[in-house]
């Protein structure tokens, strides 16, 4: 869907959700971008209701556009990130007033060093086990 003229273009394979969790702590990193009318945009997050009932796996946010003072002749690149603390979240859903809403899985980071990050969507090996809790890890030489 096309943008209107003082807003920017959004594409839902510009974002993504990944879930760290360090110290009991997970934290949801959300980074994104968009296709500009010149340089200079300033993109934001912003939390916005979810909606009459509550929805503790989807965490609900819109982007502020501020447009730079001089409108540009060419398209630009312009990035958005935000940093949200969530226990429980599993999908990112960003609302906009002109086109529907974009939804972005939340991918959990493997507990042994961060890296392959997957889909916290897809389900558990084993039934009520905890995401991440599939595979032991070392502490000290030894497994636990």
């Amino acid at each position: 869907m096309t943008a209107l003229p003082t807003q920017c273009e959004y594409s839902p394979d510009d974002f993504d959700a990944t879930a760290i969790t360090s110290g009991g702590i997970r934290v949801i990193q959300v980074t994104g971008a968009a296709t500009t009318r010149g340089a200079g945009w300033r993109l934001d997050f912003a939390p916005v209701n979810c909606g009459v009932v509550p929805a503790p796996d989807r965490v609900c946010l819109t982007i502020r556009e501020t447009p730079p003072r001089r409108a540009g002749r060419y398209r630009a690149q312009a990035s958005i990130e935000a940093m949200i603390e969530d226990a429980h979240a599993t999908e990112i859903v960003i609302h906009f007033g002109w086109r529907p809403p974009i939804r972005v899985a939340v991918r959990e980071t493997s507990p042994q060093n961060g890296v392959g990050a997957r889909s916290s969507r897809e389900p558990t090996r084993a039934t009520g086990a905890r995401i991440g809790a599939e595979r032991p890890f070392a502490t000290a030489g030894r497994m636990v």
